[in-house]
C-alpha cells in the first residue's frame, strides 16, 4: 500500500511536507518535540526507496484535500507496520527486526562526518585516487548542502494554503549542481556522481531490513535534471559508510582497508578516553607471564583498584539480520561483539588474579598501584550497531557466572565521555552499567545516559526499570547545541543533576583522604548520593554549631537498607586537654564500626568533621565487610549509640535531638521529624 502510495500524483509534494515537519527543527524546539508521533529517518527512507523504485510523479497536488489525504495515510500506514512488528517474541530473530528498525539512529550527522575524516586518514590517499576526491572534500561539499538547504528552511514564508507550504518544501530540498555554494561544477558533480541515484531503481525494497539504496545514494537525480535531498543525515552517514564498502571492492587493497579499519576504531577510542583518564590509559596493552603473551587488551583505563577494559571491533548489521534472521544475528553479534567479551574476560581474569606483566603498545612495561578488586567490560564498535543492548541480553553468552559487559559505538563514546569527563564518573556510570545491567534496560546507550544523567542508574529494586528514549533525545538535543551550535538561552546544559557542588567537595575530601580502600569508599559515596544525602550534607554546620557549643560529638546517619549501604557524619571538637586528639581518632573507629553494626549493613561510610580545623572532612572511615552477628560490636553499639543527655548553649541539659514534633533546630520551619529528623 505505501508503494502504490508513493507513485500518487502529487506524492512527492507530501513526502517534501512530511520531511520538512519530521526531520527539520529549530534547535530551541527539538527538546519539546514529541518524536514518537513523527516518521523517524529509517521510515522517511524507507518510503523514499519505494518512491524510487519508478520514476517519481513530479505533478503537484491538486488540492490540499489531496495533500492531506496522502499525509494521513501515510501516518496511518507507517503505524500499521509498526504495530505489526511490536509484541514480536525476542526468542526468535523476527523480534530483532521491531528494535533494529525503530531504534536510535546513533549519532547525528555532524557526527557522522567528524569522524569519517578521523576513521578513514589512512586510507585518504586510496579514496582521493578512485574518486577523485579526497574525504576532507567531501565533507565541505556535505557541510555546503546541509548550509544551503537549512538556509532556504530557516528564510522560507509560511503561505496560507497547505499544497502551496509542500510545494516549497519540496522546492528547497531540490537544487543544481551550479548552485552548491562555494563549491565548482566540476567538484559538485564528481560529488554528485558518487552519491546520487536516478530513479526505477531499488528493486530489492520490499520489507524493513530489505538493502536500502537510499542509505548510500541518499541525493536522487529527477527527470527534470534535479537532484532531491530530503533525509540530509543520511548523506552523512553515508560519507561514514560508503567508503569501507569502494575499498572491499579492491582485491589488492582490501587486506589493507580491514587492518586500518580495527586500527583505527582502537585509535579513536583511545583518543576520546584519554583526556578523561590522562596517564592511567593505556593502548594496545600485552599482558604476558613468563615472558609469554597471555592475551591484549586494546585500551585499558584505569582508577584506584578498578579497570575498565575496552576491546574495540569494526562489525556492520548485515542486511539479513536487519530481516531477522536469527543465524545471521547470532554470526553478527560474535564478530562484533562475543568475540571481544571472550578476550576481555581472559585479560580481566588475569588483572584480577595478578602476577603479570603489563606492557604498553610501545613495549614499555608498566606497573599499576596495587590489586585490581573489579575491572569492568566495555565492547566498542566502530560502527553503529542497532539494538546492541537488547541483543547482548538476548544473544551474550557470559558462562557461568561471567562478568556483564556493555557495548556501545564510537559515538556513544564520545557522548559519554563529553558529559562523564572526570574519570571517577566515567568509572561509575560503567559500573552501574555492568552491576544492573539486567534490571535497568533500555535498547538505546544513549538513554541510559540520560537517565543517569537526571537520576543516577540505580535499580528500583522491586521490579525491572526500562529507560525511554525520551531520555536519549534529551540527551543528543543537548548535545547537538553544546557541541555544534551556540548556547541557547532556553536550552539548559544537561549535567548530573544529583552530583551537586556540595556533593563534589565531599567526594574530593574522601579522594584525598588515606582510607585504605578509597576507591570503594567513593564509589560508596556516589551510591549513596541523592536528594536525602544532599539534606545530610546540608546539615553539616548545624552539627558544628552544637558540637561548639556543647563540646561533645554530633552524628547524623542515612541508612539505605534495600542497598544494604549507608552514611554518616558525625562532628568532633578540636582537640584539647579533655577531648585528646588520640581519643577522636578511637572514638571515631569504634563508633563507625557500632553505625554500621546496627545498621546491618554490608557497607558503610563515616565521614568525620573537627570544628575549628581548615578541613571540610578530617576523617574517613569506609567498610565492606559482609555483616554477621558480632557480640562484641553489638556491645559496642548499645555503648556507643545509645541516646545521650547533653547541655546546650545557656547550660541547659537536653536530649541529643528534638522531639519529633518539635520544630528542627536547623531553622528551616519544618517539624523535626519532617526534616533533619529523618536522617537518623
Amino acid at each position: 500500500d505505501l508503494e502504490q502510495l508513493c507513485q500518487e500524483e502529487g506524492f512527492i509534494c507530501t513526502f517534501a511536507f512530511i520531511a520538512f515537519f519530521a526531520l527539520l527543527s529549530s534547535q530551541e524546539k527539538m527538546e519539546e518535540i514529541d518524536w514518537s508521533q513523527r516518521p523517524n529517518h529509517r521510515e522517511m527512507s524507507f518510503i523514499l526507496g519505494l518512491m524510487v523504485k519508478r520514476p517519481v510523479n513530479l505533478e503537484f497536488p491538486q488540492t490540499d484535500e489531496t495533500l492531506c489525504n496522502q499525509y494521513d495515510r501515510v501516518h496511518n500506514l507507517l503505524q500499521e507496520l509498526h504495530r505489526a512488528h511490536i509484541g514480536t517474541d525476542l526468542d526468535n530473530g523476527q523480534g530483532m527486526v521491531e528494535p533494529i528498525f525503530y531504534g536510535g539512529e546513533g549519532a547525528n550527522h555532524l557526527q557522522f562526518l567528524e569522524m569519517a575524516e578521523k576513521r578513514y586518514k589512512k586510507d585518504d590517499q586510496w579514496i582521493e585516487g578512485h574518486t577523485g576526491m579526497s574525504l576532507h572534500s567531501i565533507v565541505e561539499v556535505t557541510n555546503q548542502l546541509e548550509k544551503l538547504i537549512n538556509g532556504r528552511f530557516s528564510h522560507m514564508k509560511i503561505p496560507s494554503s497547505i499544497s502551496e507550504i509542500a510545494r516549497q518544501c519540496l522546492e528547497n530540498f531540490l537544487f543544481d549542481p551550479e548552485g552548491i555554494p562555494n563549491v565548482p561544477r566540476e567538484t559538485a558533480l564528481r560529488f554528485l556522481d558518487i552519491f546520487s541515484i536516478t530513479q526505477a531503481t531499488n528493486e530489492g525494497l520490499d520489507s524493513l531490513g530489505d538493502y536500502n539504496k537510499i542509505h548510500s545514494h541518499p541525493i536522487i537525480l529527477l527527470n527534470n535534471g534535479q537532484y532531491f535531498l530530503p533525509i540530509m543525515p543520511y548523506l552523512a552517514r553515508s560519507v561514514y559508510d560508503s567508503p569501507f564498502y569502494w575499498m572491499m571492492n579492491d582485491p589488492q587493497y582490501e587486506a589493507i582497508a580491514l587492518q586500518n579499519r580495527g586500527e583505527m576504531t582502537e585509535e579513536i577510542a583511545y583518543a576520546l578516553l584519554e583526556p578523561v583518564f590522562g596517564p592511567n590509559l593505556f593502548r594496545g596493552v600485552k599482558i604476558r607471564r613468563q615472558k609469554q603473551d597471555v592475551t591484549d587488551v586494546d585500551v585499558l583505563a584505569m582508577y584506584g583498584n578498578r579497570a575498565i577494559i575496552i576491546q574495540a571491533k569494526s562489525k556492520k548489521l548485515t542486511v539479513a539480520s536487519r530481516k531477522g534472521n536469527d543465524d545471521s544475528l547470532r554470526a553478527d553479534f560474535r564478530l562484533a561483539v562475543q568475540e571481544a567479551y571472550d578476550q576481555a574476560c581472559v585479560s580481566r581474569t588475569a588483572l584480577m588474579a595478578g602476577g603479570y606483566e603489563l606492557y604498553d603498545n610501545e613495549d614499555r612495561q608498566f606497573l599499576l598501584e596495587g590489586a585490581i578488586h573489579d575491572a569492568y567490560i566495555v565492547c566498542v564498535t566502530g560502527d553503529y550497531y542497532p539494538a546492541v543492548n537488547v541483543q547482548i541480553y538476548k544473544y551474550l553468552d557470559k558462562g557461568i557466572d561471567g562478568p556483564a559487559a556493555v557495548a556501545m559505538s564510537l559515538f556513544d563514546l564520545e557522548i559519554a565521555v563529553h558529559y562523564l569527563n572526570d574519570p571517577l564518573d566515567f568509572l561509575y556510570y560503567t559500573r552501574q552499567r555492568t552491576k544492573y545491567s539486567e534490571e535497568i534496560l533500555s535498547s538505546s546507550e544513549m538513554a541510559l545516559l540520560g537517565y543517569h544523567l537526571d537520576f543516577k542508574l540505580t535499580p528500583n529494586f522491586k521490579r525491572n526499570l526500562i529507560v525511554g528514549e525520551d531520555f536519549a533525545q534529551k540527551v543528543y538535543t543537548d548535545y547537538l547545541t553544546v557541541e555544534y551550535g551556540a548556547m541557547l538561552d532556553d536550552v539548559a546544559r544537561l549535567k548530573c543533576s544529583w552530583k551537586t557542588p556540595q556533593f563534589s567537595q565531599f567526594l574530593k575530601c574522601v579522594e584525598n583522604s588515606s582510607q585504605a580502600k578509597r576507591t570503594d569508599a567513593l564509589l560508596c559515596l556516589y551510591d549513596v548520593a541523592g536528594t536525602h544525602t544532599q539534606e545530610l550534607f546540608d546539615s553539616l554546620p548545624l552539627m558544628q554549631r552544637m558540637t561548639a557549643a556543647d563540646g561533645l560529638p554530633h552524628d547524623r546517619s542515612l541508612p539505605l537498607a534495600e542497598s544494604g549501604n549507608g552514611i554518616t557524619l558525625i562532628t568532633y571538637p578540636f582537640p584539647d586537654s579533655n577531648f585528646k586528639r588520640e581519643y577522636i581518632r578511637d572514638h571515631f573507629e569504634s563508633f563507625a564500626c557500632a553505625r554500621k553494626y546496627k545498621s546491618f549493613a554490608t557497607e558503610w561510610i563515616v565521614l568525620g568533621s573537627v570544628v575549628g580545623t581548615s578541613q571540610l572532612i578530617d576523617m574517613v572511615w569506609y567498610s565492606n565487610d559482609p555483616w554477621q552477628p558480632n557480640a562484641y560490636l553489638k556491645n559496642l553499639a548499645q555503648e556507643l549509640l545509645r541516646p545521650k543527655k547533653t547541655r546546650d548553649a545557656s547550660g541547659r541539659r537536653r536530649r541529643e535531638k528534638p522531639n519529633r514534633n518539635q520544630p528542627c533546630p536547623c531553622g528551616s520551619g519544618l517539624k523535626f521529624k519532617k526534616c533533619h529528623g529523618r536522617l537518623n
